[in-house]
């Protein structure tokens, strides 16, 4: 679905949670759960595609490096879409990762 997440896109979505004074909409976790709840009433794919950008933006967010932050926040109001791709199974958890790369 292009067409939605561009018009999402350039309406600022993927700022929601960025606080004001880093540019974002500042909103509150439950307020972006309302949002999101909405886009999904009206296509839930769009909604949940979004998942992996959000959970990206706020893990920057709340990292106590001001660089990393400052650097997600400007990516996510500048028009940044994170994607929602994953390729571990059976992890501990979201950021849990076991693929590790080597040079051969």
């Amino acid at each position: 679905p292009f067409e939605p997440v561009v018009w999402l896109r350039d309406a600022g979505f993927g700022a929601l949670r960025v606080p004001t004074d880093l540019g974002g909409a500042g909103l509150d976790l439950l307020g972006l759960v309302e949002v999101v709840t909405e886009v999904a009433r009206v296509d839930p794919n769009v909604a949940h595609l979004w998942r992996g950008h959000f959970a990206v933006v706020e893990q920057a967010l709340l990292s106590g490096d001001p660089a990393r932050r400052r650097r997600w926040a400007d990516a996510a109001v500048g028009g940044v879409v994170v994607g929602n791709a994953s390729s571990e199974q059976g992890n501990g958890g979201l950021w849990d990762t076991r693929t590790r790369l080597t040079q051969d």
